[in-house]
């Protein structure tokens, strides 16, 4: 049972854009009041060092900003997310181009920022059309006294490599795919010591909807993590 006076602050540490929280480290907080795996909506960008109401509901939790919805979740299904055949040793290996970095549409994006050397630092490189991937150990400083990756970093993990996926080879375009809903099933907890391949795919696109699935395997090869994405895009200038 959730307190009517349960308040979430989301630090600017774990930003996406300048002024707003990363979209997967926002929907992991509210997915942490629900077990199981869970589908989180996106109703407005995060903000960040505010006092956000945590209001429970028939069928899920709600995060509220005065009179504004800024997310909601469920609990959802198990996820299915089959992961695309890939060269394992090219995935291990990959990174992003430098050319991609420099002209990053959020460069202190706590996930996928190259300025955030206090950030997750996951930089996925294209290796097929639509496909991405690096690999990934988390920081240690932000698992908790167990060494297990709290739920909010993980989802957050699990965000940006989809937007890359869906921007892969489209870096002269003119959009950001902006997160509106994503959902998350963790199969096994991730630890400080994991050594992780995190993969991200394109999945299809509707109009101004598009839809990635993003994957986070260990070395023997199981899936660990798993999230189905849906993105709009918003229109942007990349940074130059």
């Amino acid at each position: 049972m959730i307190g009517s006076d349960q308040e979430l602050v989301i630090s600017a540490r774990f930003r996406g854009p300048a002024t707003s929280a990363n979209g997967g480290f926002a929907a992991g907080c509210i997915a942490s009041f629900l077990d199981g795996p869970v589908k989180v909506r996106l109703h407005k960008p995060p903000p960040l060092d505010t006092p956000l109401a945590v209001r429970e509901l028939e069928r899920g939790v709600e995060l509220v900003d005065g009179d504004d919805v800024v997310l909601s979740a469920a609990s959802t299904a198990a996820l299915n997310t089959t992961v695309p055949d890939i060269d394992l040793a090219a995935a291990r290996s990959a990174v992003a181009a430098l050319d991609d970095l420099n002209r990053h549409p959020a460069p202190t994006c706590f996930v996928c920022g190259p300025e955030r050397p206090d950030g997750l630092r996951i930089f996925p490189g294209v290796i097929a059309e639509g496909v991405v991937a690096t690999r990934w150990t988390p920081p240690r400083d932000l698992t908790d006294g167990d060494g297990v990756l709290p739920n909010p970093i993980v989802w957050a993990a699990l965000d940006c490599p989809g937007g890359w996926a869906l921007t892969a080879s489209s870096r002269e375009t003119d959009f950001f795919p902006a997160l509106v809903e994503q959902s998350v099933d963790i199969v096994d907890p991730i630890r400080i010591d994991d050594d992780l391949l995190v993969v991200g795919w394109r999945t299809g696109a509707e109009e101004r909807r598009m839809f990635a699935n993003v994957a986070l395997i260990d070395d023997e090869g199981r899936v660990r993590a798993m999230c189905q994405q849906t993105c709009y895009a918003m229109e942007t200038t990349w940074a130059q």
